[in-house]
């Protein structure tokens, strides 16, 4: 059976709860508290595409991880590289490990980190391949 958008983004999404180590909270697409100051990931489907043989899928999803950025010389705030690069880290460890259920999980290039007001985003696109089969 085919699956939906939605139903492929809960399966990365329930991948992160059981291995992603935040401060905060793990959501889904458009659930994240719009006032969270949090260390908080949000899981989102960004594309898909069904095999020319019609017993496949694939496409993209994303995951980004919001890194409250860190007091330096008070009152200044900056980027918390260290914890930034322990997410990207263990972001790919969690894909590259994947090896059970009924996806096929690689990455869509390297975890990147971009600012976005007072965090900065790790991010990372996760290609899935599904097998109808």
């Amino acid at each position: 059976m085919r699956k939906t958008g939605l139903a492929i983004e809960e399966y990365i999404y329930q991948l992160m709860v059981a291995n992603l180590v935040v401060g905060g909270g793990i959501y889904r697409n458009g659930t994240r508290p719009f006032d969270s100051k949090g260390e908080d990931a949000v899981v989102s489907f960004l594309s898909g595409r069904d095999g020319w043989e019609g017993f496949s899928q694939s496409g993209i999803v994303n995951v980004n991880v919001y890194v409250p950025n860190i007091e330096f010389n008070s009152p200044y705030l900056v980027k918390d590289v260290a914890r930034c690069e322990a997410i990207e880290e263990q972001l790919l460890s969690i894909i590259e490990n994947h090896k059970t259920g009924d996806f096929l999980l690689e990455t869509d290039g390297t975890p990147t980190t971009f600012t976005d007001g007072d965090f900065n985003v790790v991010n990372i696109r996760v290609k899935y391949r599904y097998n109808r089969i």
